[in-house]
């Protein structure tokens, strides 16, 4: 219990500092228009060009992108730690 505990905090945590830098790192890139920031269907930003109007699209990756993060570094961490406790054997 107390294993998932810590895993919750740390996703969270992690996923929020990935969140916060790449919102940071998107307000600062400068893309021309009908460029995209990313590629597929997990790409961050894009501009392009609809009946004299400039729009901005957001792609899903600006949330996945940190869920992914946070997941995979808390999984690392936990169980880091629980080697470290000796609780958990590989």
């Amino acid at each position: 219990m107390l294993s998932i505990r810590k895993f919750i905090e740390i996703f969270f945590s992690i996923a929020t500092i990935v969140f916060a830098a790449l919102l940071i790192y998107i307000n600062k890139v400068e893309l021309e228009l009908n460029e995209r920031l990313g590629s597929e269907i997990f790409y961050l930003k894009g501009y392009y060009e609809e009946n004299n109007m400039i729009v901005t699209e957001q792609g899903i990756g600006i949330i996945f992108i940190p869920l992914i993060a946070g997941f995979i570094c808390a999984g690392f961490l936990v169980l880091i730690m629980n080697l470290k406790k000796g609780t958990c054997k590989i």
